[in-house]
């Protein structure tokens, strides 16, 4: 009874989203969009769904599988006020050396109207961020597989220009009846480089 309890309370603490930290969440928060409808209908978020869906590596990386060669996720969002933004992959396996995607995700806030403090139309604005995701997964044991993707990310806000590095680490575990999938994800951990 006290192991079943045990099992119980673990599977619980473990289904809550960690946060080691707060504030900070203001720098490359587009990364934390959701682009695939599939996606977007679990919630905004997968971490052990093993589908063979290109679009699920961009939230866990250890799912990119040999499944995925030669495919192509192309997804678009029309947000509200002229906002949109998008993400495409492409997916490729090179044998012994286990499986790759690349990808580029962005945001387009639109064109703004620039003034002066007096409120004199000075001409307009543009506002766009961009992530570069470089992707590679492989199977480290039956059933189980680990990712790494490197985002270099660049935001321009005006005249005003940022870059950084993001890296994604995760791994995953299906079992064979396909019955049963878990994974776990670290996400977005990474720098700003310049402002």
């Amino acid at each position: 009874m006290r192991k079943r309890i045990f099992y119980i309370f673990l599977t619980g603490i473990l289904a809550v989203n960690s946060g080691a930290q707060t504030g900070g969440d203001n720098v490359y928060e587009f990364l934390n969009l959701t682009h695939s409808g599939l996606v977007s209908s679990l919630g905004g978020t997968n971490v052990s769904i093993y589908s063979g869906n290109l679009n699920m590596v961009y939230h866990n990386p250890s799912l990119l599988s040999s499944e995925m060669n030669k495919s192509l996720a192309m997804n678009f969002v029309s947000y509200f006020a002229g906002i949109n933004y998008g993400q495409v992959m492409y997916a490729f396996s090179v044998p012994e050396a286990g499986d790759f995607a690349a990808g580029i995700t962005y945001l387009n806030y639109g064109s703004f109207t620039e003034a002066d403090p007096s409120g004199n139309i000075t001409g307009n604005f543009y506002a766009s961020e961009y992530a570069f995701s470089l992707v590679w997964s492989r199977e480290i044991h039956k059933g189980f597989n680990a990712g790494i993707s490197l985002k270099p990310v660049l935001s321009h806000l005006e005249r005003y220009s940022s870059f950084g590095l993001a890296v994604d680490i995760g791994g995953s575990y299906h079992s064979e009846s396909g019955l049963f999938s878990t994974g776990l994800t670290i996400r977005n951990l990474g720098v700003q480089i310049s402002t």
